[in-house]
């Protein structure tokens, strides 16, 4: 057995002595459940034991020689069935919050929010952008003006027309530091010109946000932003309803808190049980497309007990572990499917440690590492091995050094540089099996190659401030990189989160970064973002896994689905969902 695979999390088998039962009923008709009393004779059953997640668990238990015992004739059990109906019941990530566009921060809301209340745009299961509210917009040649044109028909669930006064307000709303936004971690509003005046008490409004009339909006940016449409599928609120309502006490208007009572999509806010579930109702004045579902209920579970429910039935799709997709496919009544390749996994590296500044020793541990093994082991061979950009197609650098599998080329290398086979390197994960395994495999492929590396699991609550700091050499990150080759370059300018931790910089990089931004000419942007991949390929501060698909089991009885390549946009076609 290759040694590789001797990896520190083991999978218990189970050991077991079953004794079984079996009563046939004879005839066409389903039997009547009946009692049959009977007298057994058999001799003692010895007590076996079983070893389960190490804990000592009785099999059986003694069993008298004679014992008077009761044999229950009942129907053979029903599969679940395949889903019917006006009703629909999801699963949707689990999280904890307000619902609300101004509040959000997970994907628990962003489920439910994504047919309540709109945004500008939504995301495409390619991760491009799609119209919403907005039937359409247009940069100007710099692209720092952009403006939105607004669907006339569009109306709130109480009758209001939804207007350009509606965003305006919105996003005021959101940049005045009192309301306490997390909108801005996403969308770009902080790059619209005068929003640093404003947040700062100097203005009453934000001067780059104009009202051109009812149903068109304009966005005038401190500089040129060739992504800034990327961002805007926020969802927009009902100033009608709000207005009156002091910004720092929004948060806790129940509104916000509990759920919104006025909305724009194709569903309408029924109900929340705590953070277990959102009821939602089929909204009649909806524009758009109608929902084809009178009501939904969305259930916030984790990807495992959403696997158990699909299984049993109790819903009809959800995110499952990459470990059940093979197991899940063979039921009956599920279909089991990876989105598109969105989230790219890859370790960053330390490169303030003296031991790994040369890129030479960083091509090297990319060398050493069987990526397809890893992507094997972690998420059963389900990606694409690679470098990024693995997405758009248009911006895949053809010319980029794959880094095959070599562990000869590896250790010649490392020789070669100087690398002192003492030194310890710490893999440094979370607590997350998409962590946990891929550490385990690079550890027992390093360790083959003779370097010294250990696996440091650290808490959830741990991970980013001890990623700011000096007790790892290896760490796990992922990104969804696969919309837009600007998001990859943003996270390695020297402003940027992986650059921060990791100490690497690269002025020539900021530079042509800057530049992307500046045109919406894919020609140009090409050129500018291959030589970006480029620099990073030659200079690998981060060290490129794979990138993978979400899993998903969908119940064979709803159709229409189109799974996003982003797990926040699980109902961006919500009203092509149907029977």
């Amino acid at each position: 057995m290759d040694t590789r695979h001797s990896r520190t999390t083991l999978t218990w088998r189970l050991l077991a002595l079953l004794m079984t039962i079996v009563v046939i009923a004879a005839g066409c008709a389903a039997p009547t459940p009946a009692v049959v009393q009977q007298v057994i004779t058999q001799p003692p059953q010895i007590q076996t034991q079983i070893v389960v997640n190490t804990q000592l668990v009785p099999a059986t238990q003694l069993v008298p020689a004679t014992q008077l015992v009761q044999t229950v004739v009942t129907a053979t059990p029903v599969p679940p069935k395949i889903g019917n109906g006006n009703s629909l019941t999801i699963g949707i990530t689990s999280g904890s919050g307000p619902l609300s566009p101004f509040f959000c921060i997970g994907g628990y809301c962003y489920a439910p929010l994504a047919t309540l209340l709109l945004g500008l745009t939504t995301h495409d299961d390619k991760g491009q952008p799609v119209p919403s509210l907005a039937t359409s917009w247009e940069a100007n040649a710099t692209a720092d003006e952009w403006t939105f044109h607004l669907d006339p028909k569009a109306v709130w669930s109480d009758g209001t027309p939804l207007t350009a006064n509606d965003v305006a307000w919105t996003y005021e709303t959101c940049l005045d530091p009192a309301t306490g936004c997390t909108m801005t971690r996403h969308a770009q509003l902080n790059l619209i010109k005068g929003a640093s005046t404003f947040k700062g008490g100097a203005d009453q409004h934000v001067p780059g946000i104009t009202v051109v009339d009812d149903h068109t909006i304009k966005f005038t940016l401190e500089a040129p932003d060739a992504t800034f449409v990327n961002e805007m599928w926020q969802g927009i609120v009902p100033e009608h309803v709000l207005k009156d309502v002091p910004h720092a006490q929004l948060k806790t208007d129940p509104f916000n808190a509990n759920g919104p009572t006025v909305v724009s999509g194709p569903m309408k806010f029924v109900m929340r049980q705590g953070d277990e579930f959102y009821q939602l109702a089929k909204n009649d004045k909806y524009s758009g497309k109608p929902a084809q579902f009178d009501t939904v209920i969305m259930k916030a579970l984790d990807d495992t007990t959403a696997a158990s429910q699909l299984e049993s039935g109790e819903i009809e799709l959800g995110r499952i572990p990459a470990s059940e997709a093979a197991r899940l496919s063979t039921l009956p009544q599920l279909n089991v499917t990876f989105s598109p390749v969105d989230l790219v996994y890859y370790w960053i590296i330390n490169t303030k440690k003296s031991y790994l500044k040369d890129p030479k020793i960083r091509q090297a541990l990319l060398y050493a590492i069987d990526r397809k093994d890893v992507l094997q082991y972690a998420w059963e061979g389900n990606g694409t091995v690679g470098v990024p950009p693995f997405a758009p197609d248009w911006a895949v650098n053809p010319s980029l050094n794959q880094y095959g599998f070599d562990a000869a080329k590896a250790k010649a290398m490392l020789t070669a540089a100087g690398w002192d086979w003492k030194q310890k390197v710490v893999i440094m994960v979370g607590p997350w099996p998409d962590n946990v395994k891929p550490a385990e495999d690079t550890q027992a492929l390093l360790s083959n190659l003779g370097i010294n590396a250990e696996v440091r699991l650290i808490s959830a609550a741990a991970w980013t401030p001890e990623q700011e700091g000096e007790n790892w050499d290896i760490g796990m990150n992922a990104g969804f990189w696969s919309a837009d080759p600007s998001l990859m370059a943003a996270d390695w300018t020297c402003n940027g989160w992986n650059s921060k931790v990791t100490g690497w910089c690269s002025q020539d990089l900021d530079k042509l970064a800057a530049q992307g931004l500046t045109t919406t000419d894919v020609t140009q942007r090409k050129g500018i973002y291959g030589q970006i991949s480029q620099i990073l390929n030659d200079q690998l501060p981060f060290l490129p896994l794979y990138a993978t698909g979400t899993p998903w089991g969908v119940n064979k009885g709803l159709q229409g689905t189109k799974l996003p390549t982003d797990w926040l946009f699980e109902t961006w076609n919500f009203t092509d969902w149907h029977r």
